[in-house]
Order: structure tokens, then C-alpha cells, then sequence
């Protein structure tokens, strides 16, 4: 028969464990838990973080297995997230050609206005000069 591992309170804050968790587990658990799925799934629905206990209880090889596998399925999903936002970028350019092509137009015009100063009767209004 396997080994039952327990957790206490005490082992929590001894591997720094936040103060409101270990509260929370101490409620739960006066007296520590065993490690079981059973008590996994209820330290998560309590808000407790299982991810931190793994880290910090879990020896060595079994976490660096999980985190490698996790690396892998991680890498796999930045591929695909890649592939498509490049085909995404790749639809999008023409419109954004097309567009800035549109504003140009529009702009052109404008800017030249701008950079040559203002037209003769812009400053005649100004000044109250009108042909009148």
C-alpha cells in the first residue's frame, strides 16, 4: 500500500506559503489533510492554490515532467497562434494599403495646404480687409 502523505498548516507556512491560505487550509483542515484527488478538488473549489503545493511539495522529477510536457503543449499552441496571426496580417495589408491609400487622397491636399501658409484671402478676413 502507497505511503499517505499529509499536509499540515505548519508545513504550508514553513515553505512560505501566503498567510490567507494557510488560514483557509487551517479552517478546512485543523489537523492536516491527506493528498488525495478528493482533497485536491476540494482545496481548488476553496480557492486554495494546488498549482503552489505541487511546486513546493511535489519532488523534483514528477513537477519538472509536468512542466516540461506543459512547455511542449505551450510551444505547439505560440506555433499555431503564430501561423495564424501572420495569415490574419497577410488579409489585412491590402485593406490597410487600400485604406491609407483612400486617407492620401483626402490628406494630401490638406497637408499642402498646411505647410504653404494661408491662402491671400484667409489673411485678408483676418486683418477685417474684405472686397466689400
Amino acid at each position: 500500500m502507497p505511503k499517505r502523505v499529509m499536509i499540515t498548516a505548519e508545513m504550508l507556512r514553513a515553505k512560505g506559503a501566503c498567510a490567507d491560505q494557510v488560514e483557509k487550509f487551517r479552517k478546512t483542515w485543523p489537523n492536516g489533510a491527506t493528498v488525495t484527488k478528493a482533497n485536491a478538488l476540494k482545496a481548488a473549489k476553496l480557492g486554495l492554490d494546488n498549482e503552489w503545493v505541487a511546486d513546493n511539495f511535489l519532488p523534483a522529477p514528477l513537477d519538472d515532467e509536468y512542466w516540461a510536457k506543459l512547455k511542449l503543449l505551450h510551444d505547439e499552441y505560440l506555433a499555431k497562434c503564430k501561423l495564424l496571426y501572420d495569415e490574419y496580417l497577410a488579409k489585412c495589408k491590402p485593406l490597410y494599403d487600400e485604406y491609407w491609400a483612400k486617407c492620401w487622397l483626402v490628406l494630401y491636399p490638406l497637408l499642402r495646404m498646411a505647410l504653404s501658409g494661408p491662402a491671400e484671402d484667409t489673411v485678408a478676413d483676418e486683418k477685417g480687409e474684405t472686397d466689400d
